[in-house]
């Protein structure tokens, strides 16, 4: 499986990056914005794109509205939207995944989600 990660954070780009290779996953490229996110995508074609759904410039819905951009150019590609909360002042990561049709086909021809 090859994945395109894209999250104006290094850090959380970066860690994401590692477990997934651990797992044997292959990450074929990362972002930090939606137009690098949507040039990688575009280049390498991965079965899954992992994207924050705040990016800059606002960092309101940018990524949210690179991945309906994705889902347009690429409809057979899985989209797992990432959501930072701060609450009570402490950072947690949330994964929400969107299920908006968003499936991702394998080899066989199935559909999982």
């Amino acid at each position: 499986m090859r994945v395109v990660i894209a999250d104006d954070s290094v850090i959380v780009r970066e860690g994401i990056a590692s477990i997934l290779t651990r797992a044997g996953v292959e990450v074929a490229a990362q972002a930090s914005d939606p137009e690098e996110l949507l040039r990688e995508v575009d280049a390498h074609r991965p079965d899954v794109a992992i994207v924050d759904i705040r990016m800059p410039p606002t960092h309101t819905d940018e990524g949210l509205r690179a991945a309906h951009e994705l889902r347009a150019r690429h409809p057979g590609i899985a989209i797992l939207i990432l959501f930072l909360l701060l609450a009570f002042g402490i950072k947690s990561i949330l994964f929400v995944l969107i299920a908006m049709a968003l499936a991702y086909k394998t080899a066989a021809g199935s559909v999982s989600g």
